[in-house]
């Protein structure tokens, strides 16, 4: 902001200099803000927002609305004068404004030269400017009898002095003339076919001399110039002027292209030179610029457009039907252009006629649109070429890579368009089938996306067939075309096992050498590009590609033939839990994919599970796998002894063709009064956008899930009516880079219901909460990948279990998000679970969605223990019984204890609920049976053992078949489908055989139970050996 300063009031005053000399100063001027000039002076412009003030004896003059050099401010003019003026004067130094914190430019002056027409003035040309900041003398020349203008902005002038032009009283002739307002007719400016440009150009000039301007007179031209190329035409004018006289005249003006293209070069992005122009009066040499223009020259230049873009090729992408393209051939050049010819490649075709012609870029319409159609034809397959256009005159014909695909043929095509993923596929976790952009991609059309910058998924193709020279073709875009993650790369492969890296495609400024580049052209407002077309050279044989995709998308992939297999399934996921417990089962499970298209049948594999390297269960009756399908396949065993133990799984499909899981550890603790039972199986889900894991989806901080656990589902884990909970957990993995504080609620109650919607939401009232912390705070630990326990919390309110289904309502109000966090479950489930997300809304007010999977829970059981004692003594003489086994057992679970040498006994029994088959055995005893049940407590009992005279194995028996002893060897009878297993009383596998029959022949004395597993059922007997 300028700072106005107040001027003083002067008087004016006229000094002689010398005899030929005036000086003239400025005192008595300034009346207020209105300047009245000396005598024979003038204004020139307009001065009703400018302020003129005399401070100290100097003429001050600024316009306060004007910020830069104040180009427009009116002009004081000196009289007509001859030879040098000398200007005393002085402008504003710039400053700091510390009100506004600023720089502040300073003043500044500049000078004209002024033609004197009547009682008005003609400005003219700057003859120069000042900037001294100290009043300092500045001498100024202008032509004789011409006036000197002053134009001031925050500028002062002290004196002015200068000899009066003396005309001789009119009888001396000056010849003048002034250029006003200068421009071409149009621009901007061609040659012709004889390289020659037109300029005509219009021009206001004025007679600013006392005599009469005629045509022919020296010096009344016009010259057209370029500074950079010199004089390139000079005009004669032919009209005459009356001496004060003013007239705009139409100068037609033309000159050769070489005199421009001798110093200059065309501009890659016009084809044209572009040239300052200016015209110069020759009598005064006085000048004026026209225009920067550009000057095009008679040649082709021509660009293909669709729309509003510039293309290089034309990418028609996948047709199932005709589909066409408009391109435009837009002149933009000096030269007609006469299309003769087109010729398409195989497959397209257009509706332009020939020959036709576009005009050149001076007329208004130089452009024609050239609609090519793709699909018009039987062919099918990858279809490319060049669409060539011959031009008359022009050495090289137009030519435009065309591309695109027509799937068709037998070939193989897979366009993500059908519901869920394509069979035959493998997909992995993260990819996504999402519309892609109308413009870039097409109307409603489906690509496989990986919309993460921080990870790379992987799709697997079925097996396909290449014979020599075959491609694979498809279509791949960048989901962002800024930064280096966007990235597919693909690879070949036979066996799925062993890859080779055939093709990496990146954004284009981090393609490294060999890399091919994503489009750099996307839709207005969108990130995500254009996509284009890539070929695979495959590999002749039978294999696989994969295509690692990490912020990028796939479609139509199209080539090859596929090729048809019987069996055709892989493993997605193992998930066995890292601890158990003594009695309790321990469910393990497989998730395996049938990638085939083809069902795989019930029956038609087995699944056997594996511990400490035996195999202790198989299962043959298995569950039919449909095309696509993801299986969950579930065993389970129950340890009885606490230790370490190894765990793994098999798939037998087909001979020589298996499925084997890594191998788990499981750490087993002895059982007690409380303990932490796993419920479910299944593999790990990371929680990212609308995927709505349970318990919860940690995208959004806040999330509620609804889980119903029916009592069948609960019983397989032996949570039974009267099965008191104290705490809840579930497996998987907070992301450790986080920390999560906040709300936390988990609800118990039962449900009628034993699968749950949307729209069967249960209202939660608060009696139903069992747990809830309003700052909560989820300890960290565990990895990535790497379930452990989670969420787990101790009930405020326990839970005794009454029978029946159940309903878990989890609710978390977190002050944190990330798509990272990780929860067991089991994807065929997701019918048993509801979820609901959100950031910013109320989660009152949020509809649930259909859960993707039903989490694995953790549940706290407290047991009220019951206990199982007595003494055993003999029937000869009621003597104890020292070392007799006393073994309890329902089902799976068991309870063992040996006698003292009081022959007392005494077992823990956890598992009170339930009704036990009690067995003792004794060397030279023979086997004592009996049942016992705790529904009134503990018991207390007394056992009396006979004496057995026999020798070998003795004692065996079993329901549902019959048991028979040969010399070494254990044969069942009556029975099939049968598997044998021999276990020491600790729990160890001594022996196990697929059959009817097993060897005893090299177990040591002792007692042993022998486990058969058959069509009819599943029994446990004990024998001893002798």
């Amino acid at each position: 902001m300028k700072k106005v300063l107040l001027m003083t009031m002067l008087a004016s005053g006229l000094l002689a200099a010398s005899a030929e000399q005036v000086t003239v100063t400025f005192d008595g001027t300034v009346v207020g803000t209105t300047f009245a000039p000396p005598e024979g002076w003038g204004v020139y412009g307009d001065t009703s927002d400018y302020r003129f003030s005399l401070y100290n004896g100097a003429l001050r003059g600024y316009d306060p609305s004007v910020s830069d050099e104040g180009a427009s401010n009116p002009i004081v003019v000196t009289p007509p004068v001859q030879g040098t003026v000398t200007v005393r004067y002085r402008v504003d130094e710039e400053y700091f404004d510390e009100d506004y914190m600023t720089w502040e430019d300073g003043g500044y002056i500049t000078f004209y030269d002024m033609t004197k027409s009547g009682d008005s003035y003609v400005k003219g040309n700057s003859v120069g400017t000042g900037a001294a900041t100290s009043f300092v003398d500045l001498p100024v020349t202008v032509e004789t009898g011409q006036c000197l203008g002053i134009q001031m902005q925050y500028a002062e002038v002290m004196s002015v002095t200068y000899e009066p032009y003396d005309d001789g009283g009119g009888t001396v002739e000056r010849r003048a003339m002034t250029l006003g307002d200068v421009a071409f007719v149009s621009k901007p400016l061609f040659a012709g076919a004889d390289g020659n440009v037109s300029a005509p150009f219009t021009v206001a000039v004025t007679n600013s001399g006392n005599v009469a301007l005629n045509p022919g007179d020296e010096g009344y031209t016009l010259t057209l110039y370029s500074e950079t190329h010199g004089d390139l035409v000079t005009v004669p004018l032919t009209e005459a002027l009356a001496a004060g006289e003013s007239k705009t005249m139409n100068i037609a003006a033309s000159f050769p292209i070489s005199l421009i293209s001798a110093k200059s070069n065309l501009s890659s992005g016009t084809g044209a030179y572009y040239v300052d122009m200016r015209i110069r009066e020759n009598l005064k040499q006085g000048n004026k610029s026209i225009a920067y223009t550009n000057i095009y020259p008679y040649a082709f230049n021509y660009k293909l457009m669709q729309g509003n873009t510039a293309v290089t090729n034309i990418d028609f992408g996948f047709v199932s039907e005709p589909v066409t393209r408009t391109l435009t051939l837009s002149n933009e050049g000096g030269r007609d252009m006469t299309v003769t010819a087109i010729t398409l490649p195989q497959g397209f075709s257009t509706d332009a006629t020939v020959p036709f012609t576009v005009s050149s870029l001076k007329e208004a319409v130089h452009s024609k649109d050239i609609n090519i159609t793709l699909g018009n034809d039987d062919t099918v397959g990858i279809l490319s070429g060049d669409l060539v256009m011959t031009v008359e005159g022009m050495d090289d014909p137009v030519t435009l890579p065309l591309s695109g695909a027509k799937a068709g043929g037998g070939l193989f095509f897979e366009n993500f368009e059908g519901e869920g993923m394509p069979a035959g596929w493998i997909i992995g976790d993260g990819l996504e089938i999402v519309a892609g952009n109308a413009e870039a991609w097409g109307e409603n059309n489906h690509v496989l996306s990986n919309e993460k910058s921080v990870s790379t998924m992987r799709a697997i193709s079925p097996r396909l067939a290449a014979a020599e020279g075959d491609k694979l073709l498809f279509q791949a875009g960048a989901t962002s075309t800024y930064g280096r993650d966007a990235a597919v790369t693909v690879y070949y492969s036979t066996d799925r096992t062993n890859w080779t890296e055939v093709k990496n495609i990146r954004n284009a400024s981090y393609a490294e050498e060999g890399d091919e580049s994503f489009s750099s052209q996307k839709p207005v407002g969108e990130y995500q590009s254009y996509p284009l077309l890539y070929t695979v050279d495959m590999p002749a044989g039978e294999g696989y590609v994969a295509f690692d995709i990490c912020y990028a998308r796939i479609d139509n992939v199209y080539g090859c033939s596929l090729v048809p297999v019987a069996h055709d399934l892989s493993l997605v996921s193992f998930n066995a839990p890292a601890t158990g417990i003594v009695n309790n089962a321990v469910n393990s499970s497989m998730y395996v994919k049938n990638i085939n298209t083809a069902a795989e049948a019930a029956g038609s594999y087995s699944v056997t599970l594996t511990v400490n390297g035996e195999d202790v269960k198989t299962m043959t009756d298995t569950p039919e796998i449909p095309g696509g399908a993801d299986m969950p396949l579930v065993m389970s065993f129950t340890p009885h002894q606490a230790g370490t133990y190894t765990v793994k799984m098999r798939m037998d499909v087909a001979e020589g063709l298996s499925i084997e899981t890594t191998e788990a550890i499981l750490t087993v603790a002895e059982e007690s009064a409380v303990a932490d039972v796993t419920v479910g199986s299944g593999s790990v889900a990371t929680g990212g956008r609308n995927t709505y894991t349970t318990p919860l989806c940690n995208y959004y901080k806040k999330a509620e899930s609804q889980l119903v656990f029916t009592q069948e589902y609960l019983a397989q884990y032996g949570i039974t009516p009267g099965t008191k909970l104290t705490g809840i957990a579930f497996n998987g993995w907070m992301d450790s880079s986080k920390k999560f504080t906040g709300k936390y609620r988990v609800a118990i109650t039962p449900t009628e219901l034993s699968s749950i919607t949307p729209d069967q939401a249960v209202e939660i009232l608060p009696e139903m909460a069992v747990y809830s912390n309003p700052s909560y705070t989820e300890p960290q630990g565990g990895e990535m990948d790497t379930p452990a326990t989670i969420l787990k919390v101790e009930l405020t309110v326990p839970y005794v279990y009454q029978g029946g289904n159940i309903l878990v309502d989890v609710l978390a109000e977190f002050n944190n998000w990330s798509y990272n966090c990780q929860y067991v479950g089991d994807a065929s489930l997701s019918s048993r679970a509801i979820m609901r997300a959100t950031d910013s809304d109320e989660l009152s007010e949020t509809a649930y969605n259909q859960s993707s999977m039903f989490a694995q829970t953790v549940f706290t059981v407290e047991y009220t223990p019951s206990s199982y004692a007595g003494t055993v003594v003999s029937s000869e003489d009621s003597q104890p019984v020292e070392g007799a086994d006393v073994v309890l057992t329902s089902g799976e679970v068991e309870y063992r204890s040996v006698t003292d040498a009081d022959g007392a006994f005494s077992i823990v029994v956890f598992q009170s609920d339930k009704d036990y088959d009690v067995t003792v055995n004794a060397e030279g005893y023979n086997e004592y049976t009996t049942t016992a049940t705790f529904a009134n407590g503990s018991v207390q009992t007394a056992i009396v053992l006979t004496p057995s005279a026999q020798q070998g194995v003795e004692g065996v028996s079993a329901d549902n078949c019959n048991v028979r002893i040969d010399g070494g060897m254990i044969t069942v009878e009556g029975a099939t489908d049968v598997r044998l297993a021999i276990y020491s009383m600790d729990g160890m596998l001594c022996g196990s055989a697929a059959g009817d029959s097993i060897s005893i022949a090299g177990l040591a004395e002792g007692i042993y139970v022998l486990r058969v597993e058959a069509a009819e059922g599943n029994s446990s007997v004990r024998f001893v050996k002798k």
